[in-house]
């Protein structure tokens, strides 16, 4: 599905893709660095329930790409899997996508078509009983 988003001047989301296989949300990313970000910048997948409550994350580097080595003007691949709770029940969750400094614990601030708590909304998918 495409996505967009910027994050404080630092990444852009260019392309995003969920997929739900079992107890697994496969999510992939495509990620383009803008310029030089705090070395302690780390992503986080959030999900919600149709209600907007919270569920469950997912957080880390880009895998083999900490920030603290990036290169700006580049565009990295990010795949990642997020373990889905073995008592999740049957609905529509909402998946979103954010960055923030490990230190502060402070979120870049984003622009995108679907915002929540200065996180990207990337898209949904159903858990079916």
């Amino acid at each position: 599905m495409p996505a967009s988003a910027r994050f404080g001047g630092v990444v852009s989301l260019d392309g995003a893709q969920i997929q739900q296989t079992g107890g697994t949300l496969a999510v992939s990313l495509v990620w383009r660095i803008e310029s030089a970000p705090p070395p302690d910048l780390t992503a986080t997948i959030q999900l919600f329930d149709a209600a907007g409550a919270f569920v469950t994350n997912a957080d880390g580097d880009i895998d083999g790409y900490p920030a603290r080595v990036w290169i700006p003007d580049t565009t990295v691949a990010d795949r990642r899997a997020v373990t889905l709770p073995a008592d999740l029940p049957p609905g529509q969750y909402t998946v979103a996508v954010g960055w923030y400094t490990r230190g502060d614990l402070s979120r870049l601030p984003v622009t995108a078509d679907a915002v929540r708590d200065n996180l990207a909304v990337i898209g949904t998918f159903e858990v079916t009983p």
